[in-house]
């Protein structure tokens, strides 16, 4: 069962991969208003047969998980986003590729918790592999008093880009480098915010 936001980012990240994507595009945005979490890959893509299986808990595709009886990724996603009022949306098309788009509330006392983003982050940027997974990280504040967009701090990483630098994502050593790089990244954000708050 999964327990945090950035555990289900981290399954459908993994199915991705699985879908024998090249491309994985991961966007993280949130706000003080919401979680969103959008996932696009050029994987192998689905019917709407395939898309309706996928959301039910008792369908199970045992090429990807041999271990699981059932699949819970996407339909306990659904059903806690349904439970908390979030929203999500899968749009794929065979032979092109899948999106999975999904959004918490965090005024929803039911939201799960954010969990360890940063692991989760890099984690998906080191799964086994040959792919581009790109990682779009935004965060703003949106101001309820104005009808304007939320000031926005944010960063982008590249897995290749990362992977020339670091040689290999595998290896213990270049696993705790990559969350040190990633860490740093979202301390960025932090002091970008604190900026934002002082030229207000």
């Amino acid at each position: 069962m999964l327990y945090a936001i950035s555990d289900y980012l981290l399954d459908i990240a993994h199915n991705a991969v699985q879908a024998g994507a090249g491309l994985v595009e991961l966007t993280i945005r949130d706000d003080n208003r919401q979680f969103e979490v959008k996932i696009h890959d050029t994987g192998c893509g689905m019917d709407s047969a395939e898309i309706e299986r996928a959301k039910d808990p008792f369908a199970n595709d045992r090429s990807k998980h041999p271990e699981r009886s059932v699949g819970l990724g996407i339909p306990f996603l659904i059903q806690v986003l349904e439970q908390t009022g979030g929203s999500w949306q899968i749009d794929s098309r065979k032979g092109i590729g899948t999106t999975v788009d999904f959004a918490f509330m965090r005024d929803h006392v039911d939201t799960p918790p954010e969990g360890n983003l940063i692991d989760a982050i890099a984690q998906a940027l080191s799964f086994d592999g040959d792919f581009e997974m790109v990682v779009h990280r935004v965060r703003g504040r949106r101001d309820l008093q104005r009808l304007h967009e939320p000031d926005e701090c944010e960063y982008t990483v590249r897995r290749s880009e990362l992977s020339r630098a670091l040689g290999e994502l595998q290896s213990a050593g270049s696993r705790a480098l990559l969350r040190r790089y990633i860490t740093s990244q979202e301390e960025s954000l932090v002091d970008c915010e604190e900026d934002e708050k002082w030229q207000r």
